[in-house]
């Protein structure tokens, strides 16, 4: 529940943050929103061009131009609860349901597809500066995946949680949080 709740929030703040004023541009004023054939719970990344990348439960992943208008969609063979996250060249790594990790160009042409064992519904792709894409899998298993990709976009957020240091931060209560001495 809690991540659902991050995912909602940050959706949410993006959505506010990005793309062409309807309104008159004030704060909290929202700029665009794009919906999808069924439920988003997955974070979005944003690309170097400013393209936005966000999975729904539709089974596509969908990019958006800054200004919300749909780029492409492209279908994967199930439910996408994972969060994107972009390759230094371009190319965009998401989980599905349908047990596969999937890579697509930039253009919204499928490069490769990596079968796990069962689905990915809660794993986030992650990519480290060899190309390495990493992805856990309900196979309990962490997949470790060759791609030509060498580490994350240039982009101002390009996979969940910001960037490799996570440095967007999590949302917890005061309480919750406990400085060690």
């Amino acid at each position: 529940m809690r991540r659902f709740l991050e995912a909602s929030l940050v959706t949410a703040v993006l959505i506010l943050s990005l793309g062409t004023a309807h309104g008159d541009g004030a704060p909290g004023a929202l700029k665009w929103s794009y919906e999808t054939g069924f439920l988003v719970s997955s974070s979005p990344a944003i690309g170097a061009d400013g393209t936005v990348y966000v999975g729904s439960q539709d089974s596509k992943l969908y990019a958006m131009s800054p200004n919300g208008a749909l780029r492409w969609s492209c279908a994967t063979g199930g439910p996408i609860s994972s969060s994107p996250a972009i390759g230094a060249d371009g190319t965009v790594y998401v989980g599905s349901e349908d047990r596969n990790l999937h890579t697509i160009n930039p253009n919204g042409t499928f490069k490769w597809s990596y079968a796990t064992g069962r689905k990915i519904y809660t794993s986030s792709p992650a990519i480290g500066t060899d190309g390495t894409v990493f992805i856990g899998s309900e196979d309990r298993k962490l997949h470790a995946v060759h791609s030509a990709s060498k580490g994350l976009a240039e982009s101002p957020w390009p996979m969940f949680r910001l960037n490799t240091k996570h440095a967007a931060g999590t949302f917890a209560p005061p309480d919750a949080i406990r400085i060690r001495k």
